[in-house]
């Protein structure tokens, strides 16, 4: 796994992904693998998004997800990418979830900004709260 780490920080994401699932094959319900995973899952939905290859970051972000479901910002990423290809109320599921798990995410406010014109964050907030139940 260390090794695995090592390729990440350098960007080798490819290696990275072949270690941690090595060593995931080793112990199936790490969730330190698991959820180094789902980091570069991330990092490879970050490079698509960049290259303006939108649904494949998407793809690559939803892979992030069910690895690890519990970070707003694989969410934020997710439904940027969605915005991005026009696919809103996607984009604002998301959002939400993601607000669900950390209200205070800046790149949430922004986003919100894009896909709520007209509104603030509190009512957004009561949206998301109103789904909840």
């Amino acid at each position: 796994m260390n090794r695995g780490d090592s390729f990440r920080m350098i960007g080798y994401l490819s290696f990275a992904l072949a270690d941690y699932q090595q060593a995931l094959e080793l112990d199936p319900h790490d969730w330190v693998i698991i959820s180094r995973i789902s980091l570069v899952h991330h990092q490879y939905g970050i490079k698509e998004y960049t290259n303006k290859r939108y649904a494949d970051a998407e793809k690559c972000f939803t892979t992030a997800i069910t690895c690890n479901a519990k970070i707003a910002q694989y969410y934020i990423s997710r439904a940027w990418s969605r915005f991005m290809q026009k696919h809103l109320p996607a984009s604002r599921a998301d959002l939400l979830r993601a607000m669900y798990l950390d209200s205070s995410i800046e790149e949430g406010v922004m986003l919100a900004a894009r896909l709520y014109p007209n509104q603030n964050i509190d009512s957004i907030s009561m949206q998301r709260a109103a789904r909840k139940y």
